[in-house]
């Protein structure tokens, strides 16, 4: 036994030294004299690309073994020494519990590139160690898929659908090897012998090995290839499909990509930036409208490369399996696919998109549309169904018919509602409960449906911890403990706490320090026995783009925002003190925005400051003929302008205006002439541009005062109950107290309880007579 061992010793040190990369001048070998692959072989081996043995010999006729012919294919990549350190360490500690111990010592670096570069897959590295072959002699047939991969063609390979061989033995090739036998016979690296046989079967020698290894070599210096590791790279990209190429300044390309989540994009290229076309070196010929093509941006944000990677395909189904890096599809029409989610791989989800880094292993997701390039690299998946993970601290709890409603605020401030169903599960510190309002202000963690909108299907509140948001008043460094003035989110307190030893400090998501940390910034703090142990800072001034959703009119407005990330975010507007509003080019005010404005919101310490909104334009404009009320709205019948008719459905809440004012759903009448707004066959706002007017009476609650246009914005129940918004013309009226003393406009005042009188017509409802009930 002692004997074997050190045999075994003895036969990997000699395989080590005929395998290990050790540059040397003028390199010669004492078995080459008069051999056909003296001058491959000593060209590589000057290169510092291959080594002989201790003895001064190549022995190049001797048979590879299958780890011995992947570690040359693994050269063929020549990685930075850099790089291949650090994929060293990323496998080393896999492939030592898979490898044969007598490998171990010398193959785990070069097999590690072979995994990372896809030169081999781990399924087929395990079979190989399992059955014994990584250490048997590997045929010629079997070194081309190896091969192949190497020099960066497989995708080409497993897309050949028509090829031709003409090897007398040829039929002896295995079926599904011979498209990598016809790419390395057609590219000149791999021929057969002089009576034109392949011999498939025929094991591979050192001298042989070297050959192709110089050949592939040569290839891929003539073709331009270059190994590009996803995993490895740090630089900014865009990908998308090419809608047009043309020629720009200075000899450059204006080149338009339009991305499946990330839009429409033009890219202007420099003239001599490098074009890949399926991996090879080539021209602006290679930018073919309907390609899939991927630039590669500089630090300063200029393109330093082009990857063209021919036309996108759709495979879609249901999610087999979803692992780090990898997805299983089963589309309907049965089988499997298996794809890698790479840092080039772009992800969507709920209708957030973004990079792997969104996707959830637990989310439990149902279906996925995968998007693939030429090269077979999953270039989009968009994922439905399931759940996603969101945290933030609970601000407010809202029972209501339909379930409960709460709001939530995340660590940077923004503010989201939520709906939690009958269904919803609901643990309180780890047990099953109920939310209440007593538990504002308390930390949560959601699971949030992928598909509807702020629908929570479990909730996890914790009682325990402590969590502070605020604006930052000061932060102290020069003394010892450190401390942070925060003025508190919820009722504007202003505290002062110890940072503890060690504490966590981040800014926008990345780890900084205390001293970089400025007033005006809006912060979470984690606090621990009143000290700050985690503090979580974000600019306290941000830009928010999106379309109005939906607004819920009281003291404290809420505008919910569809954003252009898909996501709905909430914001408050406190009307005792308004934002400056934009609508169009005119200065407006918040009774005029609508749903399906577009918006950008600028928000300061976690106030909207200004909005700015885009109105729509209407798309169906009639006249009403029957209006039928339900639970959740009405329905319109309508004749429109072209005679014909339609009927709409109309849900409570739906904004209502005439000449800009809004008026209440329920003061639509037959006859009024109308023109709305229609997305997807959803009412988002009505325009009334006539009415008949009808005089009548309201009692409501004051939400905002417009002193230059003389408005009143009014809240008021109908008599379903439902709450209506209306603005309330003044120009005309009597104001006065409940006493009978006459009052100004300025005078009325938020959250004021008034009486009017007057009808609907020209702006909105015209008062004749105001009444302050309640002050």
């Amino acid at each position: 036994m002692k004997y074997r061992r050190v045999l075994a010793l003895s036969v990997a040190v000699a395989l080590v030294l005929g395998l290990m990369v050790l540059p040397a001048s003028a390199v010669t070998f004492g078995d080459l004299t008069g051999h056909w692959s003296k001058s491959d072989v000593e060209n590589l081996a000057n290169r510092g690309i291959i080594n002989g043995y201790s003895d001064g010999t190549f022995k190049p006729d001797g048979k590879m073994s299958a780890a011995e012919a992947l570690i040359f294919c693994a050269r063929v990549t020549r990685l930075e020494a850099s790089l291949k350190n650090q994929i060293a360490a990323a496998h080393g500690d896999e492939l030592r519990s898979v490898l044969p111990e007598a490998m171990r010592s010398w193959a785990v670096p070069e097999i590690g590139i072979c995994l990372e570069t896809g030169i081999l897959s781990w399924d087929e590295l395990s079979a190989l160690c399992t059955s014994g072959a990584i250490s048997q002699a590997i045929s010629r047939e079997k070194l081309s898929k190896y091969l192949v991969r190497a020099i960066q063609m497989a995708a080409m390979a497993e897309n050949l659908s028509t090829y031709s061989l003409s090897f007398s033995d040829t039929s002896q090739i295995d079926e599904s090897l011979q498209p990598y036998v016809y790419l390395l016979y057609t590219y000149g690296i791999m021929s057969g012998n002089q009576h034109n046989e392949f011999m498939p079967k025929s094991n591979v020698s050192r001298a042989e090995m070297a050959t192709l290894l110089k050949r592939a070599l040569d290839f891929m210096d003539t073709r331009g290839v270059e190994v590009e590791l996803p995993q490895y790279t740090s630089y900014d990209w865009f990908g998308g499909t090419i809608l047009s190429a043309s020629a720009g300044s200075q000899g450059g390309s204006l080149l338009t990509l339009a991305s499946d989540f990330s839009g429409t994009r033009v890219i202007s290229l420099p003239a001599n930036v490098p074009i890949y076309d399926n991996n090879m070196r080539s021209t602006t010929a290679a930018l073919r409208v309907g390609s899939y093509a991927r630039v590669n941006l500089s630090r300063a944000g200029t393109p330093d490369a082009v990857r063209v990677s021919g036309s996108l395909t759709t495979v879609s189904g249901q999610v087999a399996n979803l692992a780090e890096g990898l997805i299983t599809v089963s589309p309907e029409e049965g089988g499997e696919q298996r794809f890698v989610i790479d840092r080039f791989t772009q992800v969507q989800v709920g209708g957030k998109a973004g990079t792997s880094s969104l996707i959830d292993l637990s989310a439990g997701y149902s279906g996925a549309t995968c998007r693939v390039d030429g090269l077979g690299h999953l270039a989009s998946v968009s994922l439905t169904g399931g759940t996603r993970q969101e945290t933030g601290i609970l601000q407010a709890v809202d029972s209501t018919v339909g379930g409960t409603v709460i709001q939530v605020s995340a660590f940077n401030g923004e503010n989201r509602r939520y709906t939690l169903s009958a269904e919803a599960s609901v643990f309180i510190d780890g047990l099953l409960g109920s939310l209440t309002s007593n538990h504002t202000g308390c930390y949560l963690t959601l699971r949030v449906s992928n598909d509807e909108v702020g629908k929570v299907s479990t909730l996890y509140l914790d009682t325990h911890t402590d969590y502070v948001q605020g604006s930052i008043r000061n932060v102290r460094t020069s003394t010892t403990p450190h401390t942070v003035t925060v003025n508190h989110l919820s009722d504007n307190r202003t505290m002062t706490y110890e940072v503890a030893a060690g504490a966590q400090i981040r800014y926008n998501g990345e780890s900084t320090s205390l001293s970089k940390i400025q007033n005006g910034w809006f912060v979470t703090l984690l606090l621990t026995n009143g000290d700050i142990t985690s503090l979580d800072a974000y600019p306290g001034s941000s830009t928010v783009y999106g379309t109005i959703t939906a607004i819920r009119y009281g003291t404290t407005t809420a505008i919910d925002i569809k954003r252009t990330d898909q996501t709905v975010g909430t914001y408050n507007i406190d009307l005792t003190k308004p934002p400056v509003i934009y609508r169009g080019d005119t200065r407006s005010s918040i009774d005029r925005l609508m749903t399906g404005d577009e918006v950008e919101l600028t928000i300061r310490y976690n106030q909207v400051e200004r909005i700015d909104a885009i109105p729509q334009d209407a798309n169906v404009t009639g006249i009403i003929t029957r209006i039928t009320m339900e639970a959740a709205g009405i329905t319109l019948d309508l004749t429109l302008s072209d005679g014909s008719t339609a009927s709409y459905q109309v849900a409570n809440g739906i904004p209502v205006t005439k000449d800009g004012k809004a008026l209440a759903l329920s003061s639509l009448k037959p006859q009024d002439r109308v023109s709305l707004v229609v997305n997807n066959n959803h009412v988002v706002s009505i325009e009334v541009e006539k009415t008949s007017g009808n005089g009548t009476q309201l009692n409501g609650t004051v939400l905002y005062v417009n002193t230059s246009d003389r408005t009143i914005l009014l809240q008021w129940e109908g008599s379903d109950g439902a709450a209506n918004v209306t603005t309330v013309q003044t120009s005309s009226a009597n104001l006065m107290r409940i006493d009978g003393t006459s009052v100004t406009l300025s005078w009325i005042k938020p959250e004021d309880v008034i009486q009017v009188y007057g009808n609907y017509e020209g702006n909105g409802f015209r008062a004749t007579l105001i009444i302050v009930l309640s002050s």
